[in-house]
């Protein structure tokens, strides 16, 4: 088969991959840096009330909220290696969280809604297991050497927020609407990461290689790696949305927002005092078809560049330069029964180009993520599917 680079490579003959792969199992052995469990109940209790009147209706409510979470793993022992026996880390918070919103009808076709709540988002089920990995241990490859630890104590993402909007309905199916909003964010959890640190474990690919970046004949050379709580940041923008559809199938929605996220710069190793994933400018266009028996739609959506931080993994800070998608897809029903569907996502195969911008005096951050360096760059390819559906 092509692999699209210039050469082929050979079909593989995935039974005979799998028998190899057996074959070379001479017995088991447990991986203490693997294991983990994870235990977590959680209780809630809510209460709401509603109210109307002349022109304005809305309700008010409280969430109560409680979590106890509990992880088992293999703890470090004082020589560097596993211990025999497990540990087990506990933790637990609670909190109450109001919330409000308010709809005033203005006029008949224009309607003013504003709302303010206090929110949470518990952390992954990832993060909270308290065990040690290492990934990179002895993979051939010096300078991956990593340990990364999870932990029960992260709290959870906590913000109040509060937004207002105002939305003109100026047919019976269009509509245009504007909306600000913000976000004052209290605790998220972010990452840290430490270069060049001795845990006690040796890395065979360190001792090939005769050395490491803490020393030549030095193996034992890590980058120590955790979540952790951060405090601080605000959120706050504009979001506007505009759409309606006709009476001959044609339609469109076209979905603008900003978003200024931006949070202390010492909450990141890379310095760069922005939100992950967050995007100033979004933009999300659609166009579409409908009849009884055939469909049609054109989304394109677009974000400008934004931060991806990930723990565990090799990839580091980066930014993600501006992204953008033409995907189209069409459905035609041969019967009431049968149907065929056509599907094309990034139609203009765009790339995904990434760069670290991390300041050249960022503690914790490797050279190849700083001073705008093109670390990732993936090409983009469009994907076509053609189906057929059968509904009973």
């Amino acid at each position: 088969m092509s692999s699209g680079a210039g050469f082929t490579l050979p079909k593989p003959i995935f039974d005979n991959m799998i028998n190899d792969a057996y074959a070379a199992v001479d017995g088991f052995t447990l991986d203490k840096s693997g294991y983990g469990t994870l235990q977590e109940k959680n209780l809630a209790l809510y209460t709401m009330a509603t109210f109307a009147g002349e022109g304005v209706r809305g309700n008010f409510g409280l969430r109560y909220i409680s979590t106890d979470v509990e992880s088992d793993y293999y703890a470090f022992s004082p020589t560097g290696t596993y211990a025999d026996g497990l540990s087990t880390d506990k933790a637990s918070y609670n909190d109450v969280l109001p919330s409000v919103n308010i709809a005033f009808d203005l006029a008949s076709d224009l309607i003013l809604r504003t709302s303010a709540s206090q929110v949470i988002s518990r952390p992954n089920y990832a993060d909270l297991f308290a065990t040690s990995k290492l990934p990179g241990l002895n993979d051939g490859t010096p300078g991956n050497e990593k340990k990364v630890t999870g932990s029960v104590n992260l709290q959870p993402f906590k913000a109040s927020q509060a937004d207002v909007s105002l939305e003109w309905y100026f047919s019976g199916e269009g509509l245009f609407a504007a909306t600000y909003f913000i976000k004052d964010v209290s605790s998220f959890i972010s990452t840290r990461e430490s270069l060049n640190q001795q845990i006690g474990i040796e890395d065979p690919s360190l001792v090939i290689a005769g050395g490491s970046s803490c020393g030549v004949g030095v193996y034992d050379c890590w980058t120590v790696s955790e979540n952790y709580n951060a405090n601080g940041g605000s959120i706050d923008g504009i979001e506007l949305q505009l759409q309606d559809s006709f009476d001959n199938g044609l339609g469109y929605s076209v979905n603008y927002t900003f978003a200024d996220a931006t949070s202390p710069a010492e909450n990141y190793p890379d310095r760069v005092g922005v939100f992950s994933d967050s995007s100033k400018h979004t933009v999300n266009l659609v166009s579409y078809y409908e009849m009884d028996d055939f469909s049609a739609r054109v989304a394109y959506n677009w974000r400008s560049e934004y931060m991806m931080r990930e723990l565990p993994g090799f990839y580091g800070n980066r930014e993600h330069q501006a992204y953008g998608t033409l995907d189209l897809s069409a459905n035609y029903n041969i019967t009431d029964y049968l149907a065929l569907t056509f599907e094309v996502v990034n139609l203009l195969e765009e790339d995904s180009v990434q760069k670290g911008v991390s300041p050249v005096d960022a503690e914790g951050v490797i050279s190849e993520f700083k001073d705008n360096y093109p670390v990732w760059s993936f090409d983009g390819e469009a994907r076509y599917k053609v189906g057929i559906a059968l509904r009973f």
